[in-house]
């Protein structure tokens, strides 16, 4: 035990000395073992030691100490190296890179700029700039991000005021309105979507629940008025039978049945298109699925996205409202 205890306390001078001092030879390591443990060692444990640093798969550091020839003495390749980053193994350096550089990727969105100090040190740890950069990484894998960060400084406000239960005076410009207006509201939740924000909750004056995208929110003040939340709504089932982001206000859910072409029946399967999806058949020639869902233009809309692969049988509404749209489509052509 002592000589383990001795041999990892030379350890850590060795590496002091290769991050602080400038290409030390054997004779300088030596010194510096001497001055600072008070203990004289040979040439070859001097030599064993450094060899333990680099290759030891026991200890797992694998030192990248060299020895320059130009400059006649040791140096860590990596001058980032050092003994106090977290030995790792090769494929537990590979996860952490992945998961940092996924996080990269998202690094605009202000609640991940709250710990980017934090994947910055593990980045720092595990040395991941010897096995890819920030350019190498995004060639290897990629993430579907938003087309911009408007609205997202929003964000950490708005939770803020969500937690407190702050009324917010908030200046919204809507697509079709030449200018903003103004909206007193009580934010009860932040959704994302489709690589947007939202934020819903009450709006007094009209006494029902809204939604507002962050993209569009020209501004927003947080007011002394404490609200009191609507007990009745419920965030793990407000959005049950929407969907996307619109909930319609007292519409009830319908059953929808969607007949697709057999070469959507595996796409389906794999990412349904709703949480109450249910197969009712599955042929050679069809696949028929139901759906409990509220009418919306988002479910329109992502009904005409499969073209001739799918039929709307049911409801009749939503069967010649598609029909409707296809035919000016085809009008265009």
């Amino acid at each position: 035990m002592p000589e383990i205890k001795s041999s990892s306390r030379r350890y850590k001078v060795i590496d002091y000395c290769l991050r602080k001092m400038h290409y030390p030879t054997k004779e300088q390591l030596a010194q510096k073992i001497r001055d600072m443990l008070g203990e004289r060692i040979s040439e070859r444990t001097l030599e064993e030691d450094i060899r333990t640093l680099r290759e030891d798969e026991g200890l797992g550091y694998f030192a990248p100490i060299k020895y320059d020839k130009r400059h006649k003495g040791y140096c860590y390749e990596n001058p980032h190296y050092s003994l106090s980053n977290i030995p790792l193994k090769e494929e537990e350096v590979y996860s952490l890179e992945f998961a940092v550089g996924i996080l990269r990727q998202f690094k605009g969105l202000k609640p991940v700029k709250e710990f980017e100090e934090a994947v910055q040190k593990i980045e720092k740890y595990v040395n991941l700039s010897l096995h890819a950069g920030d350019a190498e990484f995004d060639q290897y894998v990629q993430v579907e991000k938003g087309t911009g960060e408007k609205g997202i400084e929003f964000l950490e406000p708005l939770f803020q005021c969500i937690r407190e239960q702050r009324t917010l005076k908030l200046l919204y410009h809507k697509f079709e309105g030449e200018q903003a207006q103004e909206y007193l509201f009580h934010p009860y939740m932040l959704k994302e979507y489709r690589n947007r924000w939202y934020i819903l909750g009450f709006y007094p004056k009209r006494g029902y629940i809204i939604t507002f995208a962050l993209d569009r929110v020209v501004g927003l003040d947080a007011l002394t008025e404490i609200f009191e939340r609507d007990k009745s709504f419920h965030a793990d089932t407000y959005f049950k039978h929407s969907f996307g982001i619109t909930v319609v206000n007292n519409s009830k859910p319908e059953k929808v049945v969607l007949k697709f072409a057999p070469s959507q029946s595996k796409f389906i399967k794999t990412q349904p298109l709703h949480p109450s999806q249910k197969f009712l058949k599955e042929t050679k020639t069809e696949c028929r699925v139901q759906l409990i869902v509220a009418l919306s233009h988002e479910l329109l809309m992502h009904i005409l996205s499969y073209g001739a692969e799918v039929e709307v049988l049911q409801p009749d509404s939503l069967r010649n409202e598609v029909a409707a749209q296809l035919s000016k489509a085809a009008k265009l052509y």
